[in-house]
């Protein structure tokens, strides 16, 4: 039986037949007629004799076959016949771990886990290129021929030896004694321990590029101390490194000085001024020690940075976010607070900053840095972190430049302008810049009549540039210039599917005609959606437009020269007053047209 089949229950061989030819044996009644010979004899069904090839060797017919067992089959019978076995040419031996250390080891502890034990695995290599496992074969023999001190082996597994302390190389001999004599192999497996714990402290917060300290300063005159954070490494006698911080436990000699919160916390905490010895405990084994000075000298704030960073340079909202400012620091020794105070908590920012912001009602700015976006403004905000003096050091300032814009917050409310950067772009005199109109309705929206208003001492509407816009698909009219500081935006249909929270329908273009800040702000006379319920109606029930209302800065000192269209500004201002009538009763049928279509719908 060959070993190369052991899973396909085939036995593989070469059967010698005398007085035939390969020429009588190659016709198919000559093959079957074999094929019966060898189930005649060893009783094996004739569907599972395969012939695979046949040749004639010294005048005798040589016939190679194969034959699938059938499970509980019982062969038995009589003949000559050949296996070709291949010779083993070597051996290779592996090892689930080839470091160990003995049980109750450092190394053996979290986070270092250097196993206990190792199992070999041996592969019989043969020389037709066919390979073997022989790992769990009764003719593989196991045996430590170096390092028997240092463990013992059973079976194929090495185990070190517990009651020694020495360290070294077992070594393993792996033979086949009466089967494979020639063919051997060693494998070595060191044993290891650990050898030293090691203590070191670093900044508390940590940031690029630091490293170990042992004197702990005052911050800037707070009365605080510096942190530090406590480091214990694990050598072993290989000289592997291990951080085993997190599964060591700390004391201070002079807690007075210097303590941690709990026995497992690694963070220093400083408290007077004066030394103390630091030492750590890891799985039952004491580290070296180090002192640690607090030292009651200042370290002093050298530069700032506001690292707060706004998308688009934009500080956008509903009313009401906030922003917590994150402000780096680095210190006159080098120490860098790079997520700010906020990540040494035991330090009151007030003590060391102090904030501003360049337009209060618009972004404000807490005593701990935390902005409050109030409105939208017509420029950019410059918000201003600044040291408090300190030991008559200089003052360090560090500011952040952004535009505050409101979203809308509340359903039905309308947004005007642009929603990142500034509200309204900044317009020289005789410049135009556009408004974009955004509606916000979690419910479909169905209709709507926004009246935008602003003043016609600085804006003029620019005819025919109101248009529809991407979100809105259903009827739209848009009245510029009647009166002239006012645009009207109607809209309806009973199959909208518009909805979201800042649904784009409108824009138009307004033109400077006076420099100078001027608001732009607005009503909505009507807005319903699909369930026939209005948000916003005419009269009192109007909704003032709130996300959307701002100023535009005019830039410019001279006065725009009107075009023909606009030589009668002065005379509509004059008979501004006497139109109001007019104008109310064509906004009153635009309301009513807007109702009858309703209801149609």
């Amino acid at each position: 039986q060959s070993h190369l089949y052991p899973q396909n229950r085939v036995v593989t061989a070469q059967i010698v037949v005398t007085g035939v030819s390969s020429a009588q044996f190659s016709t198919i009644d000559a093959q079957n007629e074999f094929r019966s010979a060898v189930n005649r004899t060893a009783g094996v069904p004739l569907n599972s004799v395969f012939i695979l090839s046949y040749a004639e060797v010294n005048g005798n017919l040589a016939v190679d076959i194969a034959i699938e067992l059938i499970p509980g089959l019982s062969v038995n019978g009589t003949g000559p016949a050949f296996v070709n076995m291949p010779n083993p040419s070597s051996v290779t031996l592996s090892a689930t771990n080839l470091k160990l250390t003995r049980t109750g080891d450092g190394a053996a502890a979290a986070p270092i886990n250097i196993p206990v034990s190792s199992t070999i695995g041996v592969v019989l290599n043969f020389d037709d290129g066919t390979k073997r496992s022989f790992t769990s074969d009764s003719r593989t023999h196991y045996e430590i021929i170096s390092g028997e001190d240092l463990a013992y082996i059973t079976g194929n597994t090495v185990y070190t030896n517990s009651k020694s302390n020495k360290i070294g190389t077992v070594v393993v001999l792996v033979t086949f004694p009466g089967s494979f004599n020639n063919i051997n192999q060693t494998i070595n497996i060191e044993v290891i321990n650990l050898k030293s714990l090691s203590l070191s402290a670093y900044p508390y917060p940590s940031f690029s590029g630091y490293s170990s300290i042992t004197t702990l300063y005052q911050v800037h005159c707070t009365g605080q101390y510096q942190r530090a954070t406590t480091k214990v490494t694990a050598t072993l006698s290989d000289n592997q490194t291990f951080d085993v911080t997190s599964y060591s436990y700390f004391s201070s000699s002079d807690s007075t000085v210097l303590s941690f919160t709990t026995v497992s916390s690694n963070i220093q905490i400083p408290s007077t001024p004066g030394t103390s010895t630091i030492v750590a405990v890891f799985s039952g084994i004491k580290s070296s020690s180090l002192v640690m000075n607090v030292n009651q000298s200042s370290v002093y704030v050298t530069s700032s940075q506001i690292t707060t960073s706004f998308s688009s340079s934009t500080f956008s909202g509903v009313y009401g976010t906030t922003r917590t400012l994150i402000v780096k620091l680095t210190f006159s020794d080098g120490t860098v607070y790079e997520s700010g105070l906020a990540s040494a908590p035991w330090i009151t920012i007030s003590d060391v900053l102090k904030f501003s912001s360049s337009n209060s009602l618009y972004v404000n700015v807490s005593s701990n840095g935390v902005l409050t976006l109030l409105d939208n403004y017509h420029s950019s905000i410059v918000i201003t972190a600044s040291t408090l003096v300190c030991d008559n050091r200089q003052e360090v300032v560090a500011t952040s430049t952004f535009y505050s814009n409101l979203d809308i917050s509340a359903e039905g409310d309308v947004d005007l302008g642009y929603s990142t950067g500034l509200q309204f772009t900044q317009p020289t005199v005789g410049g135009t810049f556009d408004v974009q109109v955004r509606v916000k309705s979690t419910s479909t929206l169905s209709a709507f009549f926004i009246k935008i208003e602003f003043d016609s001492n600085y804006l003029l509407a620019q005819d025919n540039s109101c248009s529809i816009q991407s979100g809105w698909q259903g009827t739209f009219s848009c009245t510029l210039n009647d009166p002239i500081n006012r645009v009207l935006i109607i809209g309806s249909d009973a199959s909208s599917s518009a909805r979201g929270s800042s649904i784009y329908i409108a824009k138009f273009t307004l033109r400077a005609i006076s420099s100078g800040i001027t608001p732009i702000s607005g009503i909505i006379e009507g807005l319903t959606i699909s369930t026939g319920v209005s948000i916003c109606s005419t009269g009192a029930n109007a909704c003032t437009i709130r996300a959307g209302a701002g100023y535009v800065l005019i830039l410019g000192s001279t006065a725009v020269t009107r075009n023909k269209n606009e030589e009668t500004y002065d005379l509509l201002k004059i008979t501004h007053e006497r139109n109001i009538l007019t104008v109310e009763e064509e906004e009153k049928q635009q309301r009513i047209l807007l109702q009858q279509e309703q209801e149609q719908e």
